[in-house]
């Protein structure tokens, strides 16, 4: 019991477990001789350059290591905007849990910097919700989105996601709107600059119908781990069922900003079901809002020995995503 004391308290002790916890996982990944999977194509926004100097083991390393920052960033974005209802380092623990078994297969992948600007996006929109006075948070959550989507172009719904969140997040209005698309319109540009200068304008539109049409049904690349999944959406049914009777308490913007992570999930997630995948990297986005989501309900949570249930299914969950 005194571990779900610890998983809900205030204090940021779980912060130091991070570290250990990626390291527990591929150490499991490293011993059990796991075969390396490939990445998928590379998007509009290539990292091409970064491929000679993270490769083998040592891209695994790397991106380990980015995961820990990733997951350091995930508890400063809840931390500052305390949409969670209080300080708590636990979706930093639970994103580093559920994603490092697919940091280990892939490494430093497209799909981890994506996660970072979809981070950093989050706690843009945040930002904008908590001071409705300002757009440029609107501008920079525009620009991440757009930034995350031409890096993998599987990440579309990221953008009817964007419109429909700001809806319901008190940023309706048709300035709110131009704001965001001017950040968009920014990275788009720039990025169309780019391939102009270079004399590849044309293709790079068929580069993105490319990469979003190629691959396979999404599970048949998870056809293994189907179990994985059957558990982490009986755990979010729960974790739903419990927080949804509370959400009438929290305070307006907590409540706008737990529903915009909610709609994340929703979105993201809906696009496993008809956006075609060559690898389960896609993961490493959608475990950000699912862990805010988590998080949520540990917190609200009033039966200790359900926490530890609760808390150990999650536990496995990661381990038997490396195999």
């Amino acid at each position: 019991m005194r571990l779900v004391a610890l998983l809900k308290s205030k204090n940021v002790y779980l912060l130091y477990w991070l570290p250990f916890v990626v390291a527990a996982i591929a150490g499991v990944y490293f011993g059990m001789g796991v075969k390396t999977l490939p990445c998928e194509g590379e998007g509009v926004l290539s990292l091409s350059f970064l491929a000679g100097l993270f490769e083998g083991t040592g891209g695994k390393m790397a991106g380990l290591l980015l995961l820990l920052l990733l997951a350091f960033f995930v508890f400063w974005v809840a931390n500052k905007y305390q949409f969670l209802g209080q300080q708590t380092a636990l979706p930093a623990l639970i994103y580093s849990l559920l994603a490092a078994g697919t940091v280990c297969h892939y490494g430093m992948s497209g799909y981890l910097w994506a996660a970072v600007c979809v981070t950093g996006a989050l706690g843009r929109l945040q930002a904008a919700i908590a001071d409705s006075n300002r757009n440029a948070p609107l501008s920079d959550f525009g620009g991440l989105i757009a930034a995350a989507v031409l890096l993998c172009p599987k990440l579309v719904m990221l953008l009817p996601w964007a419109v429909v969140s700001m809806s319901f997040s008190g940023r309706g209005m048709f300035k709110d709107f131009m704001a965001f698309l001017v950040g968009v319109a920014a990275v788009v540009l720039l990025t169309g600059a780019y391939y102009f200068y270079n004399g590849e304008l044309a293709g790079a539109l068929l580069l993105f119908m490319d990469n979003l049409k190629s691959g396979v049904d999404f599970w048949e690349v998870m056809s293994g781990q189907a179990g994985v999944f059957v558990l982490l959406a009986a755990l979010l049914l729960v974790a739903l069922g419990g927080m949804w009777p509370k959400s009438s308490s929290m305070v307006i913007s907590q409540r706008r900003g737990m529903y915009s992570v909610m709609s994340m999930l929703l979105f993201v997630g809906s696009s496993l079901f008809f956006i075609p995948f060559e690898s389960q990297e896609v993961l490493l986005v959608v475990f950000l809002p699912l862990a805010y989501v988590l998080s949520r309900y540990f917190i609200v949570l009033r039966r200790q020995w359900v926490g530890c249930v609760f808390f150990l299914l999650l536990l496995a969950s990661g381990i038997l995503l490396v195999f």
